[in-house]
């Protein structure tokens, strides 16, 4: 016999309007932060000013990876730490090296409020967003393209 398997798998997620900035405190320049996005489980994805955010939520660490054509940008928050975060310049793929000093950090499930140090720079930033209008979707994944019932 020859059988072949269709397995399916139930992908939920939500979609979420998505207010904030991105603010450097010491020079008070602000990013808007105006769009939608999506939500699944601990990870939140959105694009805002053509840069790809994605904040990926554990129980003690933050991790939020901003990139785009030019850079990558991971950083790494937790509460009264230090870390070691990168920034890679993708044209040469030369990574810098940043320490990373979170000051605050607020979570509930419609806010994250990250209060930060740049040690380096001694530049410190705070990014806030608001998660709202949340629609729940359903998207059934097929191994072989074929719908799922």
């Amino acid at each position: 016999y020859n059988f072949k398997w269709n397995l399916c798998l139930v992908v939920n997620y939500i979609k979420i309007r998505i207010n904030g900035y991105l603010k450097n405190i010491n020079d008070n320049n602000k990013t808007i932060i105006n769009t939608f996005g999506i939500k699944q489980k601990k990870i939140i994805s959105f694009m805002n000013d053509n840069i790809k955010h994605k904040i990926i939520l554990a129980d003690d660490l933050i991790t939020l990876i901003r990139e785009n054509e030019e850079f990558v940008n991971i950083i790494r928050f937790a509460k009264n730490k230090e870390l070691l975060s990168e920034y890679t310049l993708k044209e040469n793929n030369f990574t810098i090296d940043l320490s990373i000093k979170t000051l605050d950090v607020k979570i509930s499930d419609n806010f994250i409020l990250i209060k930060y140090v740049v040690i380096e720079s001694d530049e410190t930033y705070e990014y806030k967003i608001e998660l709202s209008d949340k629609y729940e979707y359903k998207k059934w994944i097929s191994n072989n393209y074929k719908r799922c019932y």
